[in-house]
């Protein structure tokens, strides 16, 4: 787990998809934002939930698969969960 400054405020904590102990922490976070939601729900206030960003990470064999889009579109292209390295953990508020 790798835990960055310069983000968004959303932004929590990367996680590598290969790692069984990165992958245990995001179960175990998600289940504390869902045990949290169900606290602010009670009082009627707007919960959160949980979305993971795909990275590809360095020489990632998927790679291939999302090259020839336009340089402009490629920084604001969707990595699919498994086809990445990594995971950037976000927590939005609905």
């Amino acid at each position: 787990m790798k835990i960055a400054t310069k983000r968004t405020p959303c932004y929590r904590f990367t996680v590598d998809l290969k790692d069984p102990k990165d992958l245990e922490l995001l179960e175990s976070f998600r289940l504390g934002i869902s045990v949290e939601n169900k606290f602010l729900k009670a009082q009627g206030q707007r919960t959160n939930y949980v979305k993971v960003q795909g990275r590809m990470g360095k020489d990632n064999p998927n790679a291939e698969k999302y090259r020839g889009y336009r340089a402009d579109q490629r920084k604001y292209q969707c990595i699919k969960l498994p086809d990445a390295r990594f995971g950037d953990v976000y927590v939005y508020e609905r």
